[in-house]
């Protein structure tokens, strides 16, 4: 991902990695879907205004480090779809740190 703003902050992130998944067919025609989400993060440049405004380590930081994520997606045949999902990013870095997680529901027309 390369994104430049407007303020001539410049932030540089390529991101590889597998998305290892499958589907299970349950009773009722419905289809769970588990999976895992491995990423490796590697950080060119970023100019993060948050890192002089709070002192928090990590927010201006390069290099490489990883992200697992974890979650499920539950579909019906009637087009309604429930996921959910949790994550950790910092793996392998001293100083940074970041988890959290998503829940959705769904309907398709």
């Amino acid at each position: 991902m390369v994104r430049a703003c407007s303020d001539a902050r410049l932030n540089i992130r390529a991101a590889f990695g597998p998305n290892i998944g499958t589907d299970v067919q349950l009773e009722g025609g419905l289809v769970m879907t588990p999976f895992v989400n491995l990423q490796g993060i590697w950080t060119f440049m970023q100019d993060n205004t948050a890192t002089s405004a709070t002192a928090t380590p990590g927010l201006a930081q390069t290099g490489l480090r990883g992200r697992a994520e974890t979650g499920f997606a539950l579909s019906a045949g009637n087009g309604m779809s429930i996921d959910a999902s949790a994550f950790y990013d910092g793996l392998g870095s001293d100083d940074y740190s970041s988890w959290g997680g998503k829940l959705g529901l769904s309907h398709r027309f």
